[in-house]
């Protein structure tokens, strides 16, 4: 029984300070290798378009450092004529232009306006200056086809002011 007690006695058990400092690094090792799990997991919800889309780059065309951006006629049949290049290194499926006027805007989804890489577009659509005013800004808004579904890539839109009418 002595023999016993003594040995209850010599044990020595790991102080406060130590045990601390042993659970701490416990967690952290635990923290990095959740972590470095999550990085590896795929999400879900987050759609591969994001990447798609850092992809689309669209320019308007310049002649002698003149935009190729125009309008012209009067009232009810004006029109703006423009040429936009796609010098991204995706596709884009269709443009949508956002007709910023004096007055009000008008948003216009253009149906046949794929332009492949390095291709321009050349179109005219059509503006109502009593309804909209004199045109201060266009805004060109790529579409891109992923699969069977077309994502709008509005971070990547192209805006220009330097509109200039027609003579």
């Amino acid at each position: 029984m002595k023999s016993m007690q003594k040995i209850i006695k010599n044990k020595k058990g790991v102080s406060p300070l130590i045990a601390t400092i042993l659970l701490i690094a416990f967690a952290v090792a635990l923290g990095a290798v959740v972590m470095s799990w999550g990085r590896n997991v795929e999400f879900l919800n987050e759609e591969p378009s994001i990447e798609k889309c850092a992809n689309v780059n669209l320019k308007v065309e310049e002649v002698e450092g003149v935009p190729q951006a125009f309008y012209g006629g009067t009232d009810s049949g004006g029109f703006i004529k423009f040429t936009v290049s796609n010098i991204g290194s995706y596709d884009i499926d269709q443009l949508i232009v956002w007709v910023i006027g004096e007055k009000d805007t008008n948003i216009v989804e253009l149906k046949q306006s794929s332009i492949r890489v390095g291709y321009p577009l050349i179109k005219e659509i059509e503006h109502d200056f009593d309804r909209y005013g004199e045109v201060k800004k266009l805004k060109f808004i790529p579409k891109i086809k992923i699969g069977d579904s077309v994502i709008t890539c509005a971070k990547n839109s192209l805006e220009e002011e330097r509109i200039s009418p027609v003579s």
